[in-house]
C-alpha cells in the first residue's frame, strides 16, 4: 500500500482521536514535525531531577518494535542528507550524516509506544510530556533545540515513511538540518495489526 502523507494540527487531530484506543485509526498515513527551543529547559528539569525508573531500560523488553525498520530509516535519511534534497521548493545542499544515538532512540521508542498504546497521534504524549521533556528524561540535553518528526499509518517499508517525510517541507527541513548531529528512531506496530507509528528525534548536545 502506498504511503501518502498530510500535515495535521495537534488541535484538530486531538479532537478526531478523542476515542483513544477504541477509535478506528485513519487509513491515510499522517505525519507531523515539531521544533522545540530549549528556552524552557530549566522548567523541564525542575519538574524532574532524575530519569523515571525503567524509562530507557524497560523499553528494550517491549514487543512490537522493529530494530530493522529503525535502522533502515536512519540509513535512508543519511542517504538523503548525502545527496541533498528539495524541501518545499527550496534546494538543500548535502550535509554530513547523522549518528544514531541510544538516548534519542529511547525517547523516540517511548513516544511511538505511547501513541500506539493509547491510540492518538501528536507530539505531546498522553502524560503531557513534550518531545523536549522526553529527550531530556532519556538523558540527552540538546544544545539549542530539539526536533521531532512523527508518522502513522499502514505500511511495511521504511522507504515509504522517509518519502512521506521528505515530501512535507517541515519534516524535510528537519531531516536536512545541518545543525543536527544525532538521531534516534522508534517504530512500533500495534499488536495484531499492521498499523505502525514512527518517531524520529534529532539533537545536538
Amino acid at each position: 500500500m502506498s504511503f501518502t502523507s498530510r500535515s495535521v494540527s495537534l488541535m484538530l487531530l486531538g479532537t478526531a482521536l478523542l476515542g483513544g484506543c477504541d477509535a478506528a485509526p485513519t487509513t491515510t498515513p499522517i505525519n507531523e514535525s515539531t521544533v522545540l527551543p530549549t528556552d524552557d529547559l530549566g522548567t523541564v528539569e525542575s519538574r524532574t531531577n532524575a530519569q523515571p525508573a525503567g524509562y530507557c531500560t524497560s523499553i528494550a523488553f517491549v514487543s512490537g518494535f522493529s530494530l530493522e525498520m529503525e535502522q533502515a530509516v536512519i540509513a535512508l535519511v543519511n542517504q538523503r542528507r548525502a545527496t541533498g534534497a528539495i524541501c518545499g521548493g527550496v534546494a538543500k545542499p548535502p550535509v554530513p550524516p547523522l549518528t544514531a544515538e541510544s538516548r534519542l532512540n529511547c525517547s523516540a521508542r517511548n513516544h511511538a509506544l505511547d501513541m500506539g498504546k493509547f491510540g492518538y497521534f501528536g507530539n505531546i504524549g498522553q502524560s503531557g510530556w513534550t518531545p523536549l521533556r522526553r529527550i531530556t528524561l532519556a538523558g540527552y540535553t540538546p544544545l539549542s533545540y530539539a526536533e521531532e518528526n512523527i508518522a502513522a499509518g499502514y505500511t511495511s517499508t521504511a522507504a515509504a515513511v522517509v518519502d512521506a517525510w521528505m515530501a512535507t517541507p517541515r519534516d524535510c527541513n528537519n531531516i536536512m538540518n545541518p545543525a543536527h548531529l544525532h538521531v534516534g528512531v522508534g517504530q512500533y506496530t500495534v499488536p495484531g495489526s499492521t498499523y505502525g507509528y514512527w518517531v524520529q528525534d534529532f539533537g545536538r548536545p
